[in-house]
């Protein structure tokens, strides 16, 4: 099963609607042909009213690779950084809390770019991956394009004493050790899908 968040709503693709686990209402849709989605998803974008919609076929590798290819597909590594008082690493970009990450790079491999761009936006080093965390998937647009952004997850950990100084030329402003307990105050002003990363992974 796939979960892609456009903004504050979803789109799950799986071939068994019970393995869908949310609370909202949702809408059904049967998907057999490449066609019918493409439709569908025209829909759904600019039906602001259909909340969370589940797109339902028996090969659901298929289903995603036609899902992906109505998106310029790109892809993002980033991690979930906890110092030595397991304090948990948060931004703030262009107003929004968020966890650092950002575009791979060519040749790089997916932890490599995660260690990257949690040195580039937040200002510290030596940080060494934990796991990988369950990737997440979201659309946006930009410069008229529709682009579905895959970003590979990882935990990190940090044992150093830098001051964490943000990279304001990629729109941050804030870089700041929260308590683990205290991440979930910062949920109303943060997406939808890096909240889902914290809260499998913090359990709050």
């Amino acid at each position: 099963m796939y979960k892609v968040f456009f903004n504050e709503r979803f789109i799950f693709l799986t071939n068994n609607v019970k393995l869908v686990e949310i609370s909202h209402p949702f809408t059904l849709v049967e998907i057999n042909e490449k066609s019918d989605l493409r439709f569908e998803i025209d829909k759904f974008r600019t039906n602001n009213s259909i909340k969370v919609i589940v797109f339902r076929s028996n090969d659901v590798e298929k289903l995603f690779s036609d899902f992906k290819s109505n998106f310029q597909f790109v892809e993002a590594a980033g991690g979930v950084v906890y110092n030595s008082k397991n304090k948990i690493l948060l931004i703030k970009r262009n107003g929004l809390w968020d966890l650092p990450k950002g575009k791979v790079e060519q040749g790089e491999t997916y932890s490599e770019a995660a260690l990257r761009e949690v040195t580039e936006e937040c200002g510290i080093t030596n940080q060494t991956i934990n796991e990988e965390l369950e990737a997440t998937y979201h659309t946006f647009v930009m410069n008229n394009v529709n682009y579905l952004k895959k970003t590979h997850w990882f935990t990190m950990n940090y044992s150093g004493n830098e001051t964490p100084k943000p990279q304001r030329e990629e729109g941050l402003t804030k870089v700041e050790w929260i308590e683990k307990s205290k991440t979930k105050y910062y949920f109303r002003n943060m997406f939808s899908s890096i909240i889902d990363v914290l809260k499998k992974e913090i359990e709050v």
